[in-house]
């Protein structure tokens, strides 16, 4: 039975024109630090390792976002070496990170047309904002009582030109609407 051996998630990765069975990472990544959300990747590879093949087999494959819900799916074969061991690499553009949390990918092998096992579950990647520093709150009315401070800002952003506008509001004081 086919197994998962590993998953690696990086920004791009290709396999190796010079040595077979090498693939080249760029940008491996378990946690995605990122100041706002959603927030788009203009690429997002993911590197997948099976193993125990004793043929070639056909996979399907479903990403989730942080609420287990159904991001993007799709199916493909992996051709195994010597040893029952192959790769895949799964590249998607334009992925948006819509909200914080843990992003999962569910792997199933396709045993017939319509029907497929489930194999395992496995995390790709947390997406999560930058660490703050914890402020009291006599800090925080001091800093508000200032001169020249910005309380209010109020923007808006596209996260990839196809998108509809975002928009965000954030007030320092707990009293402004």
């Amino acid at each position: 039975m086919a197994k998962l051996k590993s998953v690696i998630t990086a920004y791009k990765a290709q396999v190796n024109p010079q040595v077979g069975g090498m693939v080249d990472i760029f940008g491996s990544f378990d946690n995605l630090i990122q100041p706002m959300f959603p927030f788009a990747m203009p690429n997002l590879s993911i590197v997948m390792t099976m193993e125990d093949l004793n043929r070639p087999t056909m996979f399907e494959v479903r990403l989730n976002g942080p609420d287990d819900s159904l991001i993007t799916k799709g199916e493909f074969g992996i051709m195994l070496d010597p040893f029952g061991v192959g790769k895949k690499i799964l590249d998607l553009e334009k992925f948006v990170v819509a909200e914080r949390g843990k992003y999962t990918m569910d792997i199933f092998e396709k045993v017939a047309e319509d029907k497929v096992k489930f194999i395992t579950t496995t995390d790709l990647f947390i997406a999560d904002y930058p660490p703050q520093r914890r402020m009291s709150d006599e800090e925080k009315a001091k800093i508000l009582s200032s001169e020249g401070v910005i309380r209010s800002v109020r923007t808006e952003f596209k996260p990839d030109p196809e998108s509809e506008a975002v928009k965000i509001q954030v007030n320092l004081d707990k009293s402004a609407p």
